[in-house]
């Protein structure tokens, strides 16, 4: 029978497994088979915290718990027509009934009825009726429900006795039907006492508002909106026509004002008229510097033309006549500039005084505009005053003659509805019984097996929930899967329990195949196919299966007829020499002193292929003489003799020897023992170990319990009991590799065959 291999996912570059080797099982951790598996592992927790509850609580249910009977009895309630809200609509009902159904099953319940049912004497003798407080007892078994779509109320009351339900729902209906007959006349009274207040309100708010009507309609001597509407239509007209006049007043005023502008920019851009020219020149002329130079100019002219006449043209006087001649014109051209500039201002004052004339007898016409404009305004408030008052007066009397009609109407409602209140006195009874209290069949329950299965089930999940949450707070190691998800390790393989070997639900076969399974897994990590040549096996805390799994991986190694040095690398308890019952001529200390050589210290073993290194280390005096020179100085002579090398190591949470080994070879690989093994140790020891750069391989998980396969195990509490019960094969005797095997005490052992 050949196990099947499980597949390796290969080590991430730094030559550990990557933290993704272990994510592909979280899922299946947490799945429905984890679950069921976890609870198989506890399946003695669970059966005694299910039968616990379960043999209180069933024995319980059946004592105190009795067969019931409900009685039921039927009222029929009439629907009622609203006379107020509905006059001329006899056939409408009364709106919201189903509140009304409502509140008259709460009445059958009230403390009232109750009492009155208790009082009938029909109900005496009663177990009901004897208690402390029967009115609560009775409420309690009471129960009213109001049945949909119809106008139906179901009243029930459960006891343990038929006839004490019967008698007992009887005097409710009965009390019940006397409370409601007499609410109803009560009803009925109050109702119209109700409407008769009401009317005599209306009437009185009726007659007020009238009163107010007259009162406002004094004034203008009439109350119809008609003669109001007209009052209206004569005030905007008046107000119209008034607007227009105001309008055109505006209008005045603006051309006034527009005239008067024009009049001011023409004066000012305009040339000067002929009058203004004419006393310009005149003012020039006037001047009496340029008078005096023009009759000095006169003089000297004539006195020039004589010279001339009788001189000749180079003659000094000549010259000189005509020279004061030039000079006095000159002299006169420039008082004429200095006398134009001086005219200038006295036409420009006589044009300002004539203009301002002008203007101010514009401005007066635009104030006597602007007042006329001014009383059209006030007079146009006043007649929209006016018409505001008539027409808020109009309003507010239409207001009231609305609230008049709206009164008397309502006060035609409720007149009708008082003359239908006294029809109503000669109606039949709204509440009549539909059927009598009677014990159905449906009305016999019997709790007691529903109870008990409640009980069973309620306990069992209760046991189960306990039993995993024990389960999550162990930390030992149970299934392979929790080594791939907790610390990222491949399972190289599953040894299983001896036990099971001894019992013979495993044959020495499968649990050699187990090693070769192991072998097999090493060979794929390994390059070329073949497995690393130098292995360290070691574990998180002593007693976890690492000897024995050394010295069974050495055999296995060395089966396909393999050179294989075992190495007892535990110098702090070497186990090895006494495991094999070995004697060598010379020790790990020896060769690692230098006193000997590794040829002359190996030791032959009685497994085949197998050499073994012992070790005569022990405690204190191993730190004085392992270093990491010597260690590696051995690993690479044995390297070049051997085909494989495997060392067994100090636990890794105890002494550090175990790092320099796993610094030195070629991968480690982690021993481990189901239900017994500490998965925060072993992830502790993982994370010790990827420190130094060591190579983790993977894990080994021994003490494993199966069921069917070879390969699918589930581990139990104490790491070797199945939940099912196997056919018990008896061992076969099997030649070839013997197989060294871990008691359950943790503590390395040959067995028979060694």
């Amino acid at each position: 029978m050949t196990q099947e291999i499980q597949s390796y996912r290969g080590p991430s570059a730094g030559g550990e497994l990557g933290p993704a080797a272990g994510q592909a099982y979280s899922t299946e951790a947490a799945s429905t088979g984890s679950v069921v598996i976890a609870l198989r592992r506890r399946w003695l927790m669970v059966l005694l915290l299910w039968l616990l509850p379960a043999g209180v609580l069933v024995p319980y249910v059946w004592l105190r718990m009795q067969r019931t009977y409900t009685a039921t009895a039927q009222v029929q309630v009439a629907p009622a027509r609203d006379p107020i809200l509905y006059p001329d609509q006899d056939s409408r009902v009364m709106p919201f009934f189903d509140a009304y159904l409502n509140t008259q099953a709460h009445r059958i319940s009230s403390h009232q009825v109750l009492t009155d049912a208790l009082a009938d004497p029909a109900v005496r003798g009663l177990a009901l009726v004897e208690r402390q407080d029967p009115v609560a007892a009775l409420r309690a078994a009471l129960s009213v429900e109001n049945l949909s779509r119809s106008h139906l109320l179901e009243i029930s009351v459960t006891q343990t006795e038929p006839e004490a339900a019967v008698r007992l729902t009887k005097a409710v209906v009965d009390a019940y039907m006397v409370r409601v007959v007499r609410a109803e006349e009560a009803e009925q009274s109050k109702r119209l006492e109700v409407l008769e207040a009401k009317r005599s309100q209306l009437g009185n708010q009726l007659r007020q508002k009238r009163a107010e009507i007259q009162e406002l309609a004094k004034e203008y001597a009439t109350a119809t909106d008609s003669m109001f509407n007209l009052l209206r239509e004569g005030i905007v007209q008046s107000t119209l026509e008034t607007r227009r006049e105001q309008e055109r007043a505006e209008l005045e005023i603006i051309q006034l004002r527009e005239k008067l502008r024009q009049m001011e920019e023409g004066v000012a851009a305009s040339a000067l008229s002929q009058e203004d020219a004419a006393y310009r020149e005149q003012a020039i002329e006037k001047d009496p510097l340029v008078r005096s130079l023009r009759e000095e100019l006169l003089a000297v002219s004539g006195r020039l033309v004589q010279l001339q006449s009788a001189l000749t043209e180079e003659h000094a006087e000549v010259i000189a006549a005509r020279d004061k001649k030039e000079r006095l014109q000159e002299q006169l051209k420039k008082e004429r500039i200095r006398a134009a500039g001086d005219a200038d201002k006295e036409t420009a004052a006589r044009r300002e005084r004539s203009l301002e004339g002008t203007k101010a007898g514009f401005k007066q016409q635009i104030e006597a505009a602007q007042r006329h404009r001014q009383v059209l305004a006030e007079k146009i408030k006043g007649e929209e005053a006016k018409g505001m008052a008539i027409g808020l007066r109009g309003l507010e009397i239409q207001k009231l003659q609305e609230d008049c009609d709206k009164i008397k109407q309502e006060y035609d409602q409720v007149n009708e509805g008082i003359k239908r209140e006294e029809i109503e006195r000669y109606r039949p009874a709204r509440v009549t019984i539909a059927s009598g209290a009677e014990l159905r069949p449906d009305g016999i329950r019997d709790k007691r097996k529903k109870w008990t299965v409640l009980v069973l089930v309620g306990a069992l999940f209760a046991a189960a929930s306990a039993a995993l949450f024990k389960d999550r707070l162990d930390s030992h190691l149970h299934a392979p899967t929790e080594v791939e998800a907790g610390m990222g390790l491949p399972v190289l393989g599953v040894v299983p329990c001896l036990r099971e070997l001894k019992s013979g639900r495993v044959t020495r076969e499968d649990f050699i195949e187990s090693y070769r399974s192991v072998r097999a897994t090493l060979s794929a990590i390994g390059a070329g196919g073949v497995a690393p040549k130098s292995i360290l096996v070691t574990s998180a805390q002593p007693g976890e299966g690492k000897t024995s799994l050394a010295v069974s991986l050495a055999a296995s190694l060395a089966e396909p007829g393999s050179r294989v040095l075992l190495i007892d690398g535990d110098i702090q308890a070497p186990q090895i020499g006494r495991l094999l019952k070995l004697t060598a001529p010379g020790a790990l200390e020896t060769v690692l002193t230098g006193q000997r050589s590794l040829s002359e210290s190996i030791a032959r073993s009685n497994l085949t292929g197998v050499d073994v290194l012992i070790s005569g280390l022990n405690g204190q005096a191993a730190g004085r003489t392992f270093n990491n020179r010597s260690a590696a100085r051995i690993i690479r002579e044995a390297a070049e003799i051997y085909d494989h090398i495997v060392v067994d190591s100090s636990p890794a949470l105890s002494a550090a020897s175990t790092l320099v080994w796993a610094h030195i070879v070629d991968g480690v690989i982690i021993s481990s023992l189901a239900s017994q093994s500490d998965t925060t140790a072993m992830r502790l020891a993982c994370q010790r170990l990827r420190t130094v750069g060591a190579r983790l391989l993977g894990s080994v998980i021994g003490n494993v319990s199966r069921n069917e396969s070879l390969y699918s195990y589930s581990v139990s509490r104490d790491g070797c009991e199945d939940a099912g019960r196997p056919t018990v094969r008896k061992p076969r005797k099997v030649r070839g590799l013997p197989v060294v095997q871990l008691p359950d005490d943790g503590n390395s052992s040959q067995s028979a065959g060694y």
